[in-house]
């Protein structure tokens, strides 16, 4: 994903659009499991409120509804959040949520 700068308040709907798209051309989204901690561990060098646009737990409030499936990598590795039925609804609701729909 690109870095966010100016996009930060639309991080959301732009990792829904992106893995949506991703899901569409048979892709894989795999994602840190650091976002399924409730806090950030100090040597990840996270420093709540640097952006006042995004807080942790906003990040781990959004992953921790997904299905998790398959993981790689370890305590610190990765997760796949698969293309599931009940994954993509929580996409596309993000996706209305931030357009009006």
């Amino acid at each position: 994903m690109p870095a966010l700068g100016p996009r930060v308040p639309f991080w959301r709907s732009d990792f829904a659009s992106l893995t949506i798209r991703t899901w569409d051309h048979a892709g894989e989204v795999w994602v840190t499991t650091r976002v399924l901690s409730e806090r950030p561990r100090r040597n990840w060098a996270w420093v709540e409120g640097d952006d006042r646009r995004i807080t942790w737990q906003e990040i781990y409030q959004f992953f921790r509804d997904f299905n998790h499936s398959e993981t790689r990598g370890g305590d610190d590795g990765f997760f796949l959040i698969r293309n599931t039925a009940a994954n993509r609804k929580l996409l596309i609701e993000e996706t209305l949520a931030i357009t009006g729909a």
